[in-house]
Parts: C-alpha cells; sequence; structure tokens
C-alpha cells in the first residue's frame, strides 16, 4: 500500500491561511505485474485529486529523497510523484517538488524539526487544519500532515513567483 495526503489551503481576503480540504489516498497493488500496479496507483490518485482540479493553482509534492533501508520504496513514490506532476500538467498549473529540508525550514523555522513540530506550527498558523487533522486515525494524520506542510510551501513558491 501507498499513502498519498492531499491538501487544499488558500489565503482568504484577510490574508489568513485556510485549510480547505485535507486527504489521504490509500493506494493498493495492481493485480498482475508492476505496470499494471503503477497504472491502478496513477488512476487511484487521479480520481481522488480531480475533484479539487477547478480549484488548483498549483500542486506541489514533496519529492522523494531515498535513504538507506528504503530503496525499494523509491519506485513506489516515484509513480505517485509522476502521477502528481502529470496532474499537474494536464491542468496547466506550476508543480513544484519539495524536500523535507525545505518544508521544515519554511513551516518550523529549522531543518531538523520533528514530525511533531511541524504538525504543532500547522495547527498555530492554518485556520481549519486543528479540526480536520484531528478527523484522521494516527496512521493517516501524519500523511495529511505532510500534504499540508507540503501545499504551505507550495503556496509560498507559487507567491514568489508573482
Amino acid at each position: 500500500m501507498a499513502h498519498l495526503g492531499i491538501a487544499r489551503i488558500r489565503v482568504n481576503a484577510e490574508g489568513e491561511h485556510v485549510t480547505d480540504a485535507l486527504d489521504v489516498v490509500v493506494t493498493a497493488k495492481g493485480q498482475d505485474n508492476a505496470m499494471d500496479d503503477g497504472l491502478k496507483r496513477a488512476h487511484d490518485i487521479w480520481h481522488r485529486i480531480w475533484p479539487y482540479a477547478s480549484h488548483i493553482d498549483a500542486l506541489a509534492f514533496e519529492d522523494y529523497q531515498p535513504f538507506k533501508g528504503r530503496a525499494k520504496d523509491g519506485y513506489k513514490v516515484a509513480k505517485i510523484c509522476g502521477a502528481v506532476m502529470a496532474i499537474g500538467f494536464s491542468l496547466e498549473v506550476p508543480v513544484f517538488p519539495v524536500t523535507p529540508v525545505q518544508i521544515k525550514k519554511a513551516v518550523v523555522g529549522r531543518p531538523r524539526a520533528s514530525k511533531d513540530d511541524v504538525q504543532n506550527m500547522l495547527r498555530a498558523r492554518l485556520s481549519g487544519f486543528s479540526n480536520k487533522i484531528d478527523a484522521f486515525t494516527k496512521s493517516h494524520r501524519e500523511h495529511a500532515s505532510d500534504a499540508a506542510a507540503v501545499a504551505c510551501v507550495g503556496l509560498a513558491l507559487l507567491k514568489a513567483r508573482s
């Protein structure tokens, strides 16, 4: 199984960051082979992101950072990143890959912040985040929180482009 957090963050008229949507896509393996698996995962992601399409100004995703012991995850994560990029390109919106270090520095202010530090900062800075994140099970809360943090960084990158 693979998990992909999805978050839609916007800036309201008062300049406040608001959490409009928070979701976690759980993709399961395809039936027959690696190609089928990749297509099924891309299909699942597309159908969960598509309802948000008319409200998307940019897409950001956590860029895969391989490390010892997780090399096998690279293939699965690369497929998910590819699906997200394809959606962004098809919607003709900017696509921003961001690293975990960028996320931690942007949200918490330091590159070695913990996931709890990031989530606590999001609770303090994002309107509507706490209610939405608390609705998830503990295992999905981490993915949803990561997605919100990535969305915040994507929003900052989009703003910097303007």
